[in-house]
């Protein structure tokens, strides 16, 4: 079976945008005689990498399908969906590059440049805390076998690279954070601050280091709501401040790392 969007012509006129797609079901195949339930396979595309993942133009002529939602209400009625499978592609994307930085620690202690592993040089520990912190760019660390197919490292990069368009692109997810601002009227914004609040409260008590980290943070989610607060007291609340959209959301996840 799929869940599929489409558009419902009415008296010959169909409406244009994502208001007009409504949700449907179909089964991929007739039960009774087995053929595709009016499918048609155009061509498989010829993708980066996740190829195990088939992508396809498909052709639907004569489909049968069952409407699910209300007509336009297409697109929310996948939105909790869509959220789920964005927390699936978060996790996905974090345990790739912890995936990838642990190949990269192991392989540290198994390469030998200048009559020492690789793990005994400053320069490439450096490297490796770096990684850790922000766990980034591990194919370097390979040198030369981090560019050979039989290594497999080539193929770990090519895949993550889709981690960063599933879904939705940075900007579609960056907008989407401000469009939930807007509808929840700021409460979700809210309820981020009293969320880092609570965390920077449990953790900085009685230590000296952990106080100035939490003053910090503190001080940048002060400074960043305290700029939405603002903006949010105009008219044109979220669209003026779209330009601005990858960077709020940047910030938020970086003072949230930052939190945790």
């Amino acid at each position: 079976m799929s869940l599929t969007l489409a558009r419902s012509i009415e008296n010959g006129q169909v409406q244009t945008g994502s208001h007009g797609l409504s949700l449907f079901y179909l089964q991929i195949r007739d039960f009774k005689n087995g053929p595709l339930n009016g499918i048609q396979m155009i061509r498989l595309k010829n993708k980066l990498r996740t190829r195990q993942l088939p992508t396809a133009e498909l052709l639907l002529d004569g489909v049968k399908a069952i409407k699910l939602s209300e007509e336009g209400r297409g697109v929310p009625s996948l939105a909790n969906t869509l959220n789920i499978t964005r927390i699936h592609n978060a996790i996905a994307s974090v345990a790739g590059m912890r995936g990838i930085v642990s190949l990269a620690r192991d392989y540290s202690t198994r390469r030998i440049a200048f009559g020492n592993t690789l793990n005994k040089w400053p320069l490439h520990l450096k490297i490796l805390a770096d990684l850790e912190i922000k766990i980034r760019a591990g194919i370097e660390c390979f040198g030369g076998q981090g560019y050979i197919e039989d290594t497999g490292i080539p193929g770990i990069l090519r895949d993550a690279q889709v981690t960063t368009i599933w879904e939705g692109t940075t900007n579609v997810l960056s907008l989407d954070v401000l469009r939930v601002f807007a509808t929840t009227k700021f409460a979700a914004a809210e309820a981020f601050v009293a969320r880092i609040k609570e965390i920077i409260l449990n953790t900085k008590n009685g230590n000296e280091q952990l106080q100035k980290v939490g003053d910090a943070l503190e001080s940048a989610l002060n400074q960043l709501f305290g700029t939405l607060k603002t903006a949010q007291k105009n008219s044109d609340f979220p669209q003026n401040l779209q330009r601005a959209a990858r960077d709020i959301s940047m910030t938020m996840g970086n003072i949230y790392s930052g939190a945790l």
